[in-house]
């Protein structure tokens, strides 16, 4: 089986490059802080929910034998540097899930004979592996139930469809929707609500965005609202 990475939506395959063994399988550490209290056995633990980033290391092998080494690694450079922000990243080391990650700059490229190179490259990753699965679609054309079967809560990407005024319960938690027209995207990852370019915000009203917890999550909708398509968003560490 041939080791590649794929960032930014281009494959390592593309340049001819080849992990050379399996990485180091990193896990994120907690967000978390101790307290020393004077007279108090042990340190007190506040932890937030969260989890830090980390780096994921890969060592590749480059071959080159046609361009010669400096054009393969001017071309490996621009794979990695040129995409600004986060992109996705994926291996074939873990070919269900998917992760979020920068890679930061700088490497060092030893060269063989100017037609291979050996070098070690490093993505900062947030910390959720992402489930492919939860990128499916679920369609609720009725109340219903959605099941969590990861021990980490979900920031879901719902399109409500309809029109007029409507609301969508997840949990118990209500969003109110006062124009829907057609429909309206509810991104409990951004925090957003929209509809193509425009912004939906000031027509939605919510304690908070939906949130799908481990285990059953029941949702519902009511009023103009005509059915929901659900991408969850699974996601593990």
């Amino acid at each position: 089986m041939i080791s590649i990475i794929n960032f930014a939506g281009v494959s390592s395959d593309n340049l001819r490059i080849r992990v050379e063994r399996y990485p180091v399988r990193v896990l994120p550490e907690r967000s978390q802080t101790t307290t020393e209290v004077p007279g108090r056995n042990g340190a007190l633990l506040m932890v937030d929910g969260n989890w830090n980033n980390y780096d994921q290391e890969y060592e590749i092998f480059i071959s080159a034998e046609k361009p010669g080494l400096v054009r393969a690694a001017r071309a490996v450079a621009e794979w990695l540097e040129a995409p600004a922000g986060y992109q996705r990243l994926e291996d074939s080391y873990e070919p269900d899930v998917y992760r979020m990650a920068y890679y930061a700059g700088g490497q060092d490229i030893e060269s063989i004979l100017n037609r291979f190179g050996r070098a070690t490259i490093s993505f900062a990753c947030k910390p959720q592996r992402f489930l492919k699965s939860g990128e499916a679609v679920k369609r609720f054309d009725a109340d219903g139930v959605l099941v969590n079967q990861t021990k980490f809560n979900a920031l879901p990407f719902i399109t409500v469809y309809g029109s007029g005024a409507g609301s969508v319960t997840v949990n118990g938690n209500t969003v109110t929707l006062s124009d829907i027209d057609g429909y309206t995207v509810l991104d409990s990852e951004l925090m957003d609500a929209y509809k193509g370019d425009e912004n939906k915000n000031p027509y939605i009203s919510a304690e908070e965005f939906p949130v799908l917890i481990p285990g059953e999550n029941e949702i519902s909708f009511s009023g103009g609202v005509t059915s929901l398509d659900v991408i969850p968003r699974w996601w593990v560490i």
